[in-house]
């Protein structure tokens, strides 16, 4: 039997391996907004993704996993299944849903060998419909030669319908023996029995019902369907069979098999199962161009995150989706142990919320703590960027977690915590922004911290001394006042006087807000 498919992004360093996560506030109405060249704060998906957040008071969020070896990929969908249940779960994130973000059409060349087929099948229709069966028969099976060749192009039951339609042009044309096998290729294609065989002609009902009688003698064989990457949805006739690696019991005789991995393109084919025998098929999913980008940022994306840092890659694979905040991880394989890597992000201001690092046992015995430490790991980086957040609300003046100012010279901008306004940011190259260190209670801002505007004067925390100063005087004590009638620097300041203005102030006392 299958394992589920985990709903947390999964990828190699080479092969997208993915699934989706459904999000909890998808459809927010309106026309779709186009993504920007340049995308930034103000950018209309950004604006976008703001207005979702502050409606339903949540961020938008997605997790990305990378196996950092071939050993660790088995490993690497437990802990994606511990984290999708931590993120579905949580009351902080709409998680994206990524089938929707990364959904691919077929490949051109399959596209237009449907479009063939469906255009050949209009013209034997038409035959058909005239009553011309014998011209009609050799018309259809050009049509489905061609729709053969374009399956993963096609949608529902088109091949199983138009097989049924030759079957009914046999009949009606006299080949009583290809009829009746094209009737049960026709109801082998359609094991849910949805074909209504008397809408191609009242006299194909009885023949098609018979036909489906008789597959129930034909023999079970064995078909193991192998896709690289693993992963891929496995689809049978139509029927969802769970997901690549997989072994199915099936009628003998042909099948469609489709397969469909988010981020790769779908492909189908016609797979002769061999009764009492196992057939194994193996396929190699060719990846659309924009999932082998996401995979590039999602590996550099965990590099930066491995060294504790948010930079570039964090903040385009950000931008791909629209995300506010980026849990990335990295799983590695070490004998019978797994060491886990999680970080959580904020892209806007390119901060690194906290990071947690993992070692555990992984021989599948210990399933339980494995989720168990994955779980608690990943809830205690929400909980750090909870507290940050409540700590920002609190802070006089503190500007919102998500409104970091943005210069236009980068994609998420903003200034660097801990410089000041009048000091650019001494960033790295890759522009990684200072992390919080996992963990800490959020500080006071501190002089240099953002929030506090630089002035022309020093501002100090009251009660404190500047160096290499003598302490200052109150605001209320007379400047010739004389030096045994100065209260100590530990008393409390004076109020200020009404109407005095800046008068007498040294320039190190506490100002009041307004």
């Amino acid at each position: 039997m299958s394992r589920p498919r985990p709903s947390v992004l999964l990828a190699a360093l080479t092969v997208l391996l993915l699934s989706s996560l459904p999000a909890a506030a998808q459809d927010e109405g309106g026309d779709p907004v186009p993504d920007s060249e340049h995308p930034g704060s103000d950018s209309p998906e950004a604006v976008t993704a703001a207005q979702v957040r502050t409606r339903a008071g949540r961020r938008r969020a997605q997790a990305f996993l990378i196996p950092l070896d071939e050993k660790a990929r088995a490993a690497t969908g437990r802990v994606a299944a511990a984290i999708e249940r931590v993120l579905a779960g949580s009351k902080q994130y709409d998680v994206i849903d990524l089938a929707k973000a990364l959904a691919s059409d077929a490949e051109p060349e399959q596209e237009s060998k449907a479009g063939e087929g469906r255009r050949l099948l209009a013209e034997a229709n038409q035959k058909f419909e005239s009553r011309s069966y014998i011209e009609a028969v050799p018309r259809f099976r050009t049509a489905l030669k061609a729709m053969h060749a374009g399956l993963s192009g096609l949608e529902g039951r088109e091949l199983a319908d138009a097989t049924l339609r030759l079957a009914t042009a046999q009949l009606l044309a006299g080949d009583q023996k290809g009829a009746r096998a094209s009737f049960m290729e026709a109801a082998l294609l359609d094991p849910q029995a949805k074909l209504h065989a008397s809408s191609a002609d009242p006299a194909a009902e009885g023949p098609y019902k018979l036909a489906r009688a008789d597959l129930e003698a034909v023999p079970i064989g064995d078909l193991q369907v192998v896709t690289q990457p693993a992963g891929a949805r496995v689809i049978i006739d139509g029927i969802p069979h769970g997901v690549a690696p997989a072994r199915l019991e099936l009628t003998g005789g042909r099948h469609i098999v489709r397969l469909e991995r988010t981020g790769f393109y779908p492909t189908a084919e016609l797979v002769e199962v061999t009764s009492r025998r196992e057939t194994v098929y193996s396929i190699r999913l060719n990846a659309t161009p924009g999932a082998s980008q996401v995979n590039q940022l999602i590996a550099g994306s965990a590099e930066e995150a491995s060294r504790g840092k948010s930079g570039e890659r964090t903040a385009r694979l950000a931008d791909r989706f629209h995300l506010e905040r980026v849990l990335i991880g990295s799983v590695r394989a070490h004998g019978l142990k797994i060491s886990v890597m999680l970080g959580l992000a904020d892209p806007v201001a390119r901060v690194l919320l906290g990071k947690e690092d993992l070692l555990m046992t992984a021989d599948g015995t210990d399933s339980d703590q494995v989720e168990v430490d994955v779980q608690h790991a990943a809830r205690k980086l929400i909980a750090i960027d909870d507290e940050r957040s409540a700590a920002q609300a609190a802070a006089p003046g503190a500007a919102p977690a998500s409104a970091a100012p943005a210069p236009a010279a980068t994609p998420y901008g903003g200034m660097v915590p801990g410089e000041s306004a009048a000091q650019p940011p001494a960033a790295p190259a890759d522009g990684a922004r200072r992390a919080v260190v996992p963990g800490s209670a959020p500080r006071a801002p501190e002089p240099e911290d953002t929030g506090v505007v630089s002035k022309e004067r020093k501002v100090a925390a009251p009660g404190a001394v500047p160096n290499d100063e003598a302490p200052a005087k109150p605001a209320a004590q007379a400047a010739d006042a004389p030096p045994a009638e100065r209260p100590a620097v530990e008393d409390k300041p004076a109020p200020k006087k009404k109407g005095e203005g800046i008068k007498g102030k040294s320039g190190t006392e506490k100002w009041d807000d307004e």
